[in-house]
């Protein structure tokens, strides 16, 4: 995520909404990773794949993008039903860690905002 600080340095707010994006996109894909899972919809999850694909790019969270990688080459080989209880408490964990990071950084460009402002 650190890729991104040189792009939005000037411009705390398109900084805030770019990260909240993010942050959405992330919790959003994460919801529908789990419901793919529990209702064995493997379209489901290559759907909210190639939409989060984007995302974890230009966000430059290169663990998560790997383990998406690696779960969706473990569906199209061996179904959903391979995605055992292991690789869905490895991936949420990730997510949530993304997403307390985003929130970070949102707090320290709204901080830095304010500041500025003053």
């Amino acid at each position: 995520m650190r890729e991104l600080s040189s792009y939005l340095e000037s411009d705390s707010e398109f900084a805030q909404a770019l990260l909240g994006s993010f942050k959405e996109n992330i919790t959003e894909f994460r919801e529908n990773f789990l419901t793919a899972v529990k209702t064995r919809e493997e379209k489901q999850y290559m759907d909210a794949y190639h939409k989060i694909k984007a995302t974890l790019g230009y966000s430059g969270n290169a663990k998560l993008k790997e383990q998406c990688d690696q779960i969706a080459d473990l569906i199209k080989s061996q179904g959903i039903t391979a995605v055992d209880t292991r690789l869905q408490n490895s991936l949420c964990r990730s997510c949530s860690s993304s997403i307390e990071e985003l929130q970070k950084q949102i707090i320290q460009y709204t901080t830095k905002y304010e500041n500025f402002s003053v």
